[in-house]
């Protein structure tokens, strides 16, 4: 009712007499047993990945980063932060050493695989049609993603992040199967309209600057193509794209460019030697 209308009619009225205020009802859109039914009813993404090849502490770490995003829940609004989600990958907190990219060069790193779960969840979240706040690719091409699909983090910087751009919640289900040596990732919420994601890249070679002919990487961009429940075409959403590099063994270097290194390696061992 209206307060000043009720106001109104309250001091207006005689001693002893009835007061009628005009009241309207209302009614939620949903009750709380229909809302309740509908949470994380509908797996809205999907992405498996495989670590075949994988060492056991890899292994471990895979395992432990799923295991921490697994039943995670995200209200409509909020921003998830993978690495605010893992927090500091340390020994303390049962991460191991494994092969890591860093600054070009494969390393031994504590928490090394774990960009693997961050690239596999990024998937699975293009797929449930969420919104990229921050993604990074890595510097080479991963195994076990196509160009565009990946998602490399580290503590402090790169992070991953996406928000919940949805009128519900949703919920990260994460498992590993370490006979099939696969992690999946599931995004699970409330699907309102039924629309689907198909995903898909574009690439352009990046050349050296000085040998203009060699080619030393491409310059990726992810796209999502959001379709309606009957497969018509709504939109496409652009990707951050980015630079990967070929590795050194894998780029065709002219012989003047070998001639060179090779001239300069025996200089660097002259010097070393006094």
């Amino acid at each position: 009712f209206n307060t000043d209308t009720a106001r109104k009619l309250w001091e207006n009225v005689g001693l002893a007499e009835e007061v009628k205020i005009p009241l309207e009802i209302s009614y939620p859109e949903y009750t709380a047993e229909e809302l309740r039914a509908a949470l994380f009813r509908d797996r809205l993404g999907s992405q498996t990945t495989l670590y075949t090849w994988s060492t056991s502490n890899r292994i471990n770490n895979i395992n432990l980063a799923a295991d921490t995003l697994n039943g995670m829940v995200l209200l409509p609004g909020e921003v998830f932060s993978y690495n605010e989600a893992l927090g500091e990958r340390t020994e303390e907190a049962g991460y191991k050493s494994a092969g890591a990219y860093n600054d070009g060069q494969v390393v031994e790193a504590i928490g090394g695989g774990i960009c693997q779960v961050s690239s596999t969840l990024y998937c699975a979240v293009m797929f449930a049609n969420l919104k990229t706040v921050s993604r990074t690719n890595h510097y080479f091409k991963v195994d076990y993603l196509d160009y565009g699909l990946d998602a490399t983090v580290s503590w402090g910087k790169p992070d991953y992040k996406f928000s919940n751009n949805r009128d519900y919640p949703v919920k990260i289900v994460a498992y590993c199967d370490n006979d099939a040596k696969s992690l999946t990732i599931e995004i699970w919420g409330t699907d309102v309209d039924g629309t689907q994601v198909t995903l898909r890249h574009t690439s352009t070679p990046v050349y050296d600057e000085t040998y203009t002919d060699t080619l030393i990487g491409y310059t990726v961009y992810g796209y999502r193509t959001v379709s309606d429940a009957d497969g018509n075409f709504l939109y496409e959403t652009a990707e951050p794209g980015g630079v990967y590099y070929l590795h050194t063994e894998d780029i065709a270097w002219p012989a003047e460019k070998l001639n060179e290194d090779d001239y300069i390696d025996a200089l660097e061992q002259l010097y070393r030697a006094g």
